[in-house]
């Protein structure tokens, strides 16, 4: 269960706060918070629920009792066994001369009921002083009690923004681990298209060094047919120009002329 917070009221008193768990039992949390408020612990400590209009049974934890969050606890004492003070021995008045005389009864029984009133008067002045200055010893580990609350308080904020700290530098650690794996993805795929761009540009060139090697071969035959043609057109003229001199030779006056008859075209050309 919880820690719960407890007013704990004294007489004569400022109410003081504290926090325990409602596991305890009462009888040892009364024990231990006369030990710590340093109170007389020769006295029978008990406690009453405000809240509950009951006293708190000792065999009982705190939350067995009803006591619950904010209740008020009322602390009262009372002595263990108290001794009456011994009277003090009066001494008896000497015989007169005249014969033997005796003070008034009333007189004595006056003076044996105020002897014990004078030492509880006495008693409770000296407690009054002692729970004087038990009060502000209480008062200043009340003060350090607060303080320690306080700390801790500040100590939960501090631990709980810590958690915030961690958990939001965690989310930035998983955004950049995202942002780190999506990185390597596009760069793999970068370079995956890179090696079919590669792949692709090596057997398109290996294509065209193909088609460069075919044409190179087709302009070689090419060239060696117009050499052979040049090589026929040369022989042709050759053969033209060897019938243009026949045929010059045949036309030339001393061949040409014959007597009483018709020339003749040379053989080969037409009428």
């Amino acid at each position: 269960m919880p820690e719960i917070e407890l007013h704990i009221h004294r007489a004569g008193q400022e109410p003081r706060e504290i926090v325990v768990s409602p596991e305890l039992e009462a009888a040892e949390f009364i024990r231990e918070y006369v030990k710590l408020s340093q109170l007389p612990e020769d006295q029978i400590w008990e406690a009453d629920d405000k809240d509950t209009g009951r006293p708190l049974v000792a065999g009982r934890t705190l939350h067995q009792n009803g006591v619950r969050n904010g209740h008020h606890l009322y602390l009262k004492s009372r002595p263990k066994n108290v001794q009456k003070p011994e009277p003090p021995a009066v001494s008896q008045p000497a015989p007169s001369r005249s014969g033997t005389t005796s003070p008034p009864k009333w007189l004595l029984v006056v003076a044996v009921l105020l002897i014990p009133v004078a030492g509880v008067a006495s008693y409770f002045w000296g407690r009054g002083q002692d729970q004087t200055a038990r009060a502000a010893l209480f008062d200043a580990k009340a003060v350090a009690a607060a303080a320690n609350r306080r700390a801790s308080d500040a100590e939960a904020r501090a631990a709980q923004l810590q958690k915030q700290i961690d958990n939001g530098v965690d989310d930035h650690i998983a955004q950049i681990n995202d942002l780190s794996t999506q990185l390597n993805q596009l760069k793999q795929d970068a370079d995956r298209k890179q090696n079919q761009l590669k792949g692709a540009n090596q057997a398109k060139m290996a294509q065209l060094t193909k088609n460069a090697d075919d044409l190179r071969a087709a302009a070689a035959r090419d060239q060696d047919q117009i050499k052979r043609l040049q090589e026929s057109v040369t022989k042709l003229q050759n053969v033209v120009d060897r019938q243009i001199v026949i045929i010059q030779n045949l036309q030339s006056p001393t061949s040409g002329k014959q007597s009483g008859k018709e020339k003749r075209p040379p053989p080969g050309r037409p009428n």
